[in-house]
């Protein structure tokens, strides 16, 4: 029988959760920029935002024992978090009670930042096996010189590489390094130098290659491109040195021995298709099964949908992005025998129960990978170049866009405000008097939100009773009651992601829904009246983006000081079951 009942537990039974033998989906709800500030650390995040959209995927097994929270400023998200994981099918949904303020209250640390596992383990790993680097300093000086025979392999997937580089830095993302390392450094005598934006992938690519016994010096760039920013050194943008597509058979087959070699030291077991349908059969673990070959690769389509596209470095650096189930069952492949060994070392290592598969071109007959795809009955999907004469035929439309508060900010329509689901409904509520969903209440933080960022339907066209209303402020005196079939036009930059708010108005009972997915270039062409100004929201309204992460790469340098203090500090902060969940090295 599915639970139609959210339960509640206390900071100390989730404590014990977090560390027994059992399978547990830990999942913070709040929005990216809150979760970031402040959470636990072995936190899956998973914003109300989308949660529908990734669930399926971070936690494929409706009878996984879930635990969500959030803070004192966002019990009603929190509340129609769990609302929405029941109606999914989910029947073992807890609550924090109290959140994480008793979480604090019971003893217990929060962090800041993102991908905390991973990047502590990184750190732990440095001072276990010794992993040697090299400052930006020296790095200059050995570059300069023409008598080094040196090469910089930037670790990082390519979007990121071309964002900013080290001059001369080919990019090799980590997950590919034990296959392509050495087409790009044949020489022996080549000194291999890593690196990456910070210290992790620097520390974690530099020591893969160590452990699989290249005969390189291999070295990491102490801080990443981060470090030589610091130094007032010019880091290139846009660049184009990538990894080679083709590896010679020769170079696999000497590759290939040095990670059996370390698959054997580690203890990694190896399963075939057999024995993973059969666990898929039986459904008492959660399986997650996980290609870690390149982009260009898995779009072949060779495998099932069920195999989950997981990058093998990003696997490692991002482990909470692809694997929601702590204590699950985590299977890799690849079509070389070398890639997933090295993830798989590094995963084992994290704490995870790993295997390498032995035939992927056996995984048959799988089920399609889950999607979550509402039904909506009242919801009208508008083409981008009909939005201007939707909007000048509608004059009393209540337009809202639910891009990113950064998009928002840069350009957006005159008469549409910003909204991102945790506030939808308030919104709604205030502007029709509709009811609210879920038995929710106005979270203070929405609240904040709605006073700080006005409404400014009416200005324009369509100029009347609604100008100067403030979104979801009051209980809709003076307003017109239940205009359920008032036009309401949600922009954005996702069609699932609209598709989702569009669900959400018409369980309140809005029967006029329409979306429309636009980008700053469109709202551009459609001649409609723009605002493009960053005050349009204020800081503590964007609840979506995380400032002290994404600062650092934005010409911040007291951004960048702050996030590498944040990086090295991460060892002191954890406590004893915390790290014992790691086992490092051989």
């Amino acid at each position: 029988m599915i639970s139609t009942t959210l339960r509640y537990l206390d900071a100390h039974q989730l404590k014990a959760w977090i560390h027994d033998a059992e399978e547990l989906a830990l999942l913070d709800v709040r929005e990216h920029g809150q979760y970031g500030e402040n959470h636990l650390f072995f936190a899956v995040p998973l914003p109300y935002s989308d949660l529908e959209l990734n669930v399926l995927r971070l936690v494929p097994r409706k009878a996984t024992r879930i635990a969500i929270y959030g803070d004192g400023q966002t019990r009603g998200a929190v509340r129609a978090a769990g609302q929405a994981l029941l109606r999914m099918g989910y029947d073992n949904v807890h609550v924090l009670e109290g959140g994480i303020d008793a979480w604090l209250k019971a003893g217990y640390a929060t962090f800041a930042g993102v991908n905390l596992p991973s990047k502590t383990f990184g750190e732990l790993a440095e001072h276990v096996y010794n992993t040697p680097s090299v400052s930006a300093a020296k790095l200059r000086d050995m570059l300069a010189d023409e008598r080094e025979n040196i090469i910089v392999l930037d670790g990082r997937p390519v979007p990121e590489y071309r964002k900013m580089s080290i001059p001369g830095a080919y990019c090799c993302p980590n997950g590919e390094l034990a296959l392509r390392a050495r087409e790009l450094a044949p020489d022996p005598d080549t000194t291999i130098v890593i690196n990456c934006a910070g210290r992790t992938r620097s520390i974690i690519g530099a020591q893969t290659l160590i452990n699989l016994n290249v005969p390189n010096k291999v070295l990491a760039l102490e801080n990443g491109t981060q470090g030589w920013y610091l130094e007032d050194y010019p880091l290139e943008h846009g660049s184009s040195r990538l990894y080679p597509e083709q590896v010679s058979e020769a170079s696999k087959v000497a590759q290939r021995e040095q990670a059996i070699k370390l698959v054997e030291k580690l203890k990694i077991q190896t399963v075939d298709a057999r024995q993973v349908k059969q666990w898929l059969d039986e459904d008492t673990h959660t399986v997650f099964l996980c290609d870690v070959r390149t982009d260009e690769e898995y779009a072949l389509g060779e495998l099932p949908s069920l195999v989950q596209h997981t990058p093998g470095g990003q696997l490692i650096q991002a482990t909470d992005q692809y694997l929601g189930v702590r204590k699950s069952k985590v299977v890799l492949c690849d079509t070389d025998g070398i890639r997933a060994p090295a993830v798989a070392s590094w995963l084992r290592q994290l704490g995870w129960n790993v295997y390498l598969l032995a035939d992927p071109s056996a995984l048959t007959g799988l089920p399609e990978a889950p999607r979550f795809v509402p039904v909506l009955e009242h919801t009208k999907e508008l083409s981008v170049d009909t939005l201007a004469s939707f909007v000048r035929d509608h004059p009393r439309a209540i337009l809202l866009d639910a891009r990113s508060s950064t998009a928002y900010r840069a350009v957006c329509l005159k008469q549409a405000a910003w909204t991102i689901r945790p506030m939808l409904a308030a919104q709604i509520h205030g502007q029709l008097g509709l009811p609210m969903l879920d038995g929710q209440a106005l979270d203070q933080d929405v609240r904040a939100m709605l006073d700080v960022h006005g409404h400014r339907e009416g200005e324009g066209e369509g100029e009347g009773d609604d100008q100067g209303q403030r979104q979801g402020q009051g209980d809709g005196q003076g307003q017109d009651q239940g205009q359920a079939d008032r036009p309401v036009l949600l922009l954005g930059s996702s069609i699932s992601k609209l598709r989702l708010l569009a669900q959400d108005l018409e369980r309140m009972g809005c029967t006029a829904v329409y979306v429309c997915v636009v980008d700053a270039g469109a709202l551009k062409a459609s001649g409609l009246p723009l605002v493009e100004d960053d005050d349009i929201l204020p800081d503590e309204a964007c609840i979506d983006y995380l400032f002290f992460v994404h600062d650092r790469h934005d010409g911040n340098k007291e951004a960048a000081r702050k996030y590498l203090e944040w990086e090295t500090n991460l060892v002191s902060q954890i406590d004893d079951q915390e790290r014992n969940t790691f086992s490092i090295g051989f």
